[in-house]
């Protein structure tokens, strides 16, 4: 069913994944501020993500019928600016970074990909933003790859990947995202057998 998904995906946005490639070794770190100008589809026409955005984003996320924008950044580290707060619905979580003194947990994962979930399930196309759009916000799109659409962890990360070409998840990250998986895996199962 993964593959499934992954074929549709591929087939709409043109995305061939390299076969063997660690994500690792596709990220390229990026040299220059980030200043994103146009839509980057995770799910065409349901799930974008990016940066934090500036106001004059505001209208590239109209013309992409964009109705929620979700934060996974804390107001300390970017306000959301006005326009963008006032005209879309604004959801915020915040989802620790490495340099938080928090560490990120499976649970974290967990209750930001359920907030999306439940928008994408109204049909409300979201965009899904950190502070730049290299750890967070692709691995939270990489997660709810993994639960909603049966995509391996690996297999989600490359293609957000490329999607997002600066996506960086840390490897501490990706530990986490494959908790997360296994967590899920395991709750699967004993819904299976309790049915």
């Amino acid at each position: 069913m993964g593959e499934g998904i992954l074929q549709t995906l591929r087939s709409r946005q043109g995305l061939i994944l390299e076969p063997r490639r660690s994500p690792k070794l596709l990220m390229r770190p990026p040299t220059s501020p980030i200043c994103q100008t146009d839509i980057r589809w995770i799910l065409p026409n349901r799930l974008a993500i990016g940066s934090l955005p500036n106001p004059a984003y505001a209208s590239t996320l109209t013309s992409a019928n964009i109705e929620v924008v979700l934060s996974l950044c804390a107001e300390a580290e970017g306000r959301l600016p006005q326009n963008i707060a006032e005209k879309f619905h604004s959801q915020r979580y915040i989802l620790p970074n490495r340099y938080y003194l928090l560490p990120l947990l499976p649970a974290h994962l967990e209750m930001a990909t359920e907030l999306l979930h439940r928008q994408l399930r109204r049909q409300r196309p979201v965009y899904v933003h950190c502070q730049r759009g290299i750890e967070r916000s692709p691995l939270v799109c990489a997660a709810y790859l993994c639960r909603y659409h049966q995509l391996g962890g690996l297999e989600a990360l490359r293609y957000v990947q490329q999607v997002q070409a600066i996506a960086s998840p840390t490897n501490t990250q990706i530990n986490v995202l494959q908790a997360f998986i296994d967590q899920s895996s395991k709750s699967l199962v004993s819904t299976e057998i309790s049915v």
